[in-house]
Parts: C-alpha cells; sequence; structure tokens
C-alpha cells in the first residue's frame, strides 16, 4: 500500500504559516533587541552624566555645602522637620548623609536652634566615617552655629560621608510636664561645610 502522497495545497500552506511564525518571532527578537539598546544607551549616559557629575565637583568644588534641614535631607535618628529645624532623637546617634567632599580643609557649623538640656550642644561627639572630628565651639545661646574644623584629606575614603552626632542623653519633654512624651536632643536647623584656605 503507497503512503498518501501530501497535497501540494497542504506543503505550501504549511511553509506559508511557519514562515508567518518565524516572521512574527524574528520580529519580536528585533523588537527586544532595539528595546535592550535603548536601556544600554540609557544607562552608558546616566554613567557619563555620573561621572562627569563626579568629576565637576572634585574639578571645580563649590565653595559651601548646606544640607537645610526643614526640607528632605538623607539621615537617620531624626524626627519630622517643622519650621525652625529638626529634633534629633529617640536614640543617642544622628546621622547625616552626603557625597564625599574633596580632600580640603573645612569648617562644619552646625545651626542649632535648641538643646533639650543645656550640656547635650557643649558634649555633643561628632565623627566622619567613624573619624572623630573636634568638639564643636558652643556660642551662648544658640546666637550663632557651632563651629569646628577638619581635614579631609584624613577621613577614611568612601564614596557617601555618614556625619555622626552624638549625644550624651535625650530627654522627654514629657518630663517636664509636657504631653510630648518623644525623647529628644537637640533641634538643627543646618550644617554647613566651608571650604578654608
Amino acid at each position: 500500500m503507497n503512503a498518501s502522497v501530501p497535497n501540494l495545497e497542504d506543503i505550501v500552506r504549511s511553509l506559508e504559516q511557519r514562515n508567518a511564525a518565524l516572521t512574527s518571532e524574528n520580529e519580536r527578537m528585533l523588537l527586544e533587541k532595539y528595546q535592550a539598546q535603548a536601556v544600554l544607551d540609557r544607562l552608558v549616559a546616566q554613567r557619563a552624566g555620573e561621572a562627569y557629575l563626579s568629576q565637576f565637583w572634585t574639578r571645580t568644588p563649590p565653595v559651601q555645602w548646606t544640607i537645610d534641614l526643614r526640607r528632605r535631607f538623607d539621615g537617620s535618628n531624626w524626627y519630622p522637620a517643622e519650621h525652625d529645624g529638626c529634633w534629633a532623637g529617640p536614640a543617642t546617634t544622628s546621622t547625616l548623609r552626603l557625597p564625599a567632599l574633596p580632600p580640603f580643609v573645612y569648617d562644619l557649623a552646625l545651626d542649632i536652634v535648641d538643646a533639650m538640656d543645656p550640656a547635650i550642644v557643649p558634649n555633643l561627639r561628632l565623627a566622619l566615617n567613624g573619624h572623630p572630628i573636634e568638639p564643636v565651639v558652643v556660642h551662648e545661646g544658640y546666637a550663632a552655629p557651632a563651629v569646628t574644623r577638619f581635614n579631609a584629606a584624613d577621613i577614611p575614603p568612601s564614596t557617601i560621608w555618614e556625619l555622626q552626632l552624638g549625644f550624651p542623653s535625650v530627654v522627654s519633654p514629657a518630663e517636664h510636664g509636657s504631653e510630648d512624651r518623644r525623647k529628644l536632643a537637640i533641634r538643627l536647623r543646618s550644617v554647613t561645610l566651608t571650604i578654608r584656605d
């Protein structure tokens, strides 16, 4: 018995269907290639922009940087911002993070608005990436920012700096009859770093 011979129309139809499937698969793969190329181009442009920005700040650093704690900032152990600053607490160490700055000598000024205990500010401990910084010079009544000086060349290398503020204690306003049960140290308006000549 002879095997049935496929009809020529069936063969052509099968080949057309296979061709259509291959064409569709090819178009899908081509689209994925273009999408992957677009993502790669964006990443390359982003990295080039980041490299330029990093080189720009290294080659042409501004004389002064300010972190305003009345606005969004990167840090930990802070209560929500108020109209004139942010309270540190409830723990005894608060942090602020910023990009590493060029290796110059800086004045670091803390614009302290208030403190829960007068002993907190003169006993404030500062460190950058764990490297201790000299204690701040305290001005009576917070009439002027508390200032200290450090050499950035002494700071352990890192792409991100973490400024640590250590407090000898935190105090709750509830201890003085208030309904506020937060544990607070200082209220800080801003931190300013200025390059010294």
